[in-house]
């Protein structure tokens, strides 16, 4: 199943929110987009939990903090890119989100079901957007 480019960047800005985990990651977000959608299910405490690994993860790690950063910035510049230079975004973002979740995990592997419960939701999403691809 071929996964179109809109998915790819909704993708990477709620990997990217994930990355900045800004005080409103901890909170309640009623209103649409996807980071709402996924993280709508999750309560407030779980949310508090991936925020504080998260911050403390970035604390300790600073190559992984300096990866954010940099992953910030080239989003940032590539607003107007190609297709290809989002795609390699994207490929680069998953990657870092993946070193972050093994950290976090390794600060507190009691996050695991947070993360599957992400996983699903966000699986859960791409189908819907398939289905409503498929219908058009």
């Amino acid at each position: 199943m071929k996964i179109h480019l809109p998915f790819h960047l909704t993708l990477c800005t709620l990997i990217l929110a994930l990355l900045c985990a800004s005080p409103a990651f901890a909170q309640d977000d009623s209103g649409g987009g996807s980071r709402s959608a996924i993280f709508s299910s999750l309560s407030k405490e779980d949310k508090m939990k991936l925020l504080k690994a998260r911050r403390e993860v970035l604390a300790n790690n600073p190559d992984l903090k300096a990866e954010q950063e940099g992953l910030a910035k080239q989003r940032e510049e590539l607003k107007d890119g190609s297709d290809d230079d989002k795609k390699i975004l994207f490929q680069n973002l998953m990657a870092h989100e993946k070193k972050m979740r093994a950290a976090m995990l390794q600060v507190d592997p009691t996050l695991q079901p947070i993360f599957d419960q992400i996983d699903q939701a966000m699986k859960e999403k791409f189908q819907q957007r398939a289905a409503s691809a498929g219908g058009n």
